[in-house]
């Protein structure tokens, strides 16, 4: 019983800081979500631990549990970590894609964009411009490759959270997302992996000033 509101919270706490209801720096209070899942604050200190564990809580004597806040250097370096990663999965996918299931579920991703962009969802289009990079991650047909950059999925995603706060990054995000598919499906394996790398790294030339140099 304990494992499994150890479990549920975990997925609570990651989803309320995934979907940015726990900013960061916030303090998590255990006990209050204690009183959410009618438990001790064992099993929530528990699920609290393993966030710690995953990256995306901190823990600090006399101040508790906050959601982590990366600092300028450390989104840097998974920014680089991510270029390097994202840019072989475009060049595995390119060499080896078809023109059936694959083709056809990133295209189909694609023509979602627009109504996504319309509302104005930030939550929806991270959602959205994640599931296009791991498409193209798994359709690399590397498992090891697709898991490491689905270990990334946390820390990216709330890092991606102040791209996407730019007043016309959508339609960029979008846009370039178009020209990178355009190269895939046409088998251009050098011009898909040069757009990747300046997809990426022109996020991180916008991002990183925005982000605190220390924590």
């Amino acid at each position: 019983m304990k494992k499994k509101i150890t479990s549920n919270a975990f997925d609570y706490i990651k989803g309320r800081i995934l979907n940015f209801s726990f900013l960061p720096g916030v303090k998590i209070s255990d006990e209050e979500i204690a009183k959410i899942f009618g438990t001790s604050r064992s099993p929530i200190r528990e699920a609290l631990n393993r966030l710690v564990e995953q990256g995306l809580v901190e823990y600090r004597t006399n101040r508790g549990f906050t959601v982590k806040v990366f600092t300028r250097k450390e989104v840097a370096d998974l920014y680089i970590l991510r270029e390097a990663l994202e840019c072989l999965a475009v060049r595995l996918t390119t060499q080896s894609i078809d023109d059936g299931h694959g083709v056809e579920s990133l295209e189909n991703l694609l023509s979602t964009y627009p109504a996504i962009m319309e509302s104005q969802d930030i939550a929806r289009f991270n959602e959205i411009d994640e599931r296009f990079h791991d498409l193209i991650a798994l359709y690399s047909n590397n498992s090891a490759l697709h898991g490491a950059l689905q270990n990334l999925h946390g820390k990216i995603r709330i890092i991606r959270r102040y791209d996407h706060l730019r007043i016309g990054s959508f339609q960029n995000t979008y846009e370039e997302h178009q020209l990178i598919l355009k190269h895939i499906v046409s088998k251009n394996v050098e011009e898909a992996v040069r757009l990747m790398s300046l997809h990426i790294l022109k996020s991180m030339k916008l991002v990183l000033p925005i982000v605190p140099e220390q924590s």
